[in-house]
């Protein structure tokens, strides 16, 4: 579709911005939507050359709940890379970059393994969780993305998700080295490294990104104050320290992940985050005023503003 290619394209401006080859290679840009994975392949012109998807699974098991299985993204992730350097013929590739659906949440152990379903965006169990912050931390400024601080909150939020994970899966929770997303999930099995997207923090997380980003302690752009209140101070360590902006270099593939996606060892990683906001970037989105429509499993009117703005 459209609205993928835009997301994959602005996956390719990313990586071009750490490209320092001189010959003509070509750019992953990889899309991690609802219903599949789709990689792409473009030139350093933005222009599509080839895409392969690959389908995966969303479970129901209760009415308002949405799972889906980290390794099943990950497995598709390798069928669809294969296919789209198959289709260009084994091309060079210079670099790639990842987005992914916004917020769907992970808890992995200490091994990077994932402990439970993913907790996936449209999920709506944790209602209950997200009045409940309102109720006991309202006025803080953590909360003012939601309408100014006078909610409601969104049970697709990170803080929601993370509250009904420590109250309903206490095991999973004492598991759990890191509460993270997609995004995260799927940069920590290409590269080795444990990193969030700072517009993710900024967007679904209630921090503030450019804090997050500046601060490598963990505390920095943390709504600690929101976590104290609720008492799920322990999120900010299980989240990850490293908070990384779109275009950054999160690092290389690793020689398993490029057995995996068939792809060489080496090749750069660098920073995407979520699909509707990198597709804003691929739509050409990017001046003051300028408003995109995102349309989907989901549908985003987002404005591009020099100033942070919520809805009245």
């Amino acid at each position: 579709s459209q609205i993928t290619a835009s997301r994959q394209l602005s996956a390719v401006v990313f990586a071009c911005a750490l490209c320092t080859v001189t010959t003509s290679p070509l750019f992953l840009g990889i899309d991690g939507g609802t219903e599949s994975i789709r990689a792409a392949l473009f030139d350093q012109k933005g222009s599509l050359v080839a895409m392969h998807s690959k389908e995966y699974r969303t479970l129901f098991p209760k009415a308002g709940w949405a799972e889906q299985n980290p390794q099943e993204w990950w497995d598709a992730m390798g069928d669809a890379v294969k296919g789209v350097i198959a289709k260009a013929d084994n091309p060079e590739v210079a670099g790639m970059c990842v987005d992914t659906t916004c917020c769907t949440v992970v808890a992995l152990g200490a091994g990077g393994e994932p402990l439970a379903p993913a907790i996936l965006w449209m999920d709506q169990r944790a209602a209950q969780e997200a009045t409940d912050i309102l109720q006991k931390a309202k006025g803080d400024p953590a909360l003012s993305v939601h309408c100014g601080g006078q909610g409601p909150v969104s049970a697709e939020f990170m803080l929601p998700k993370a509250l009904w994970l420590k109250t309903n899966k206490p095991e999973v929770w004492a598991q759990a080295s890191t509460i993270c997303e997609y995004q995260d999930y799927v940069n920590l099995q290409l590269t080795g490294r444990i990193c969030a997207s700072a517009c993710n923090a900024a967007a679904r997380w209630n921090c503030d990104g450019e804090e997050a980003t500046a601060d490598k302690s963990g505390k920095g752009g943390r709504p600690l104050g929101v976590l104290d209140k609720v008492e799920m101070r322990d999120l900010a360590d299980k989240w990850p320290h490293d908070v990384l902006p779109m275009g950054a270099l999160v690092g290389e593939v690793t020689k398993e992940a490029a057995a995996h996606l068939g792809v060489k060892p080496g090749l750069r990683v660098v920073q995407g985050g979520p699909d509707a906001f990198v597709g804003l970037v691929g739509l050409g989105c990017i001046k003051q005023g300028e408003l995109g429509l995102i349309t989907g499993s989901s549908h985003l009117h987002i404005i591009v503003s020099k100033e942070p703005k919520t809805a009245p």
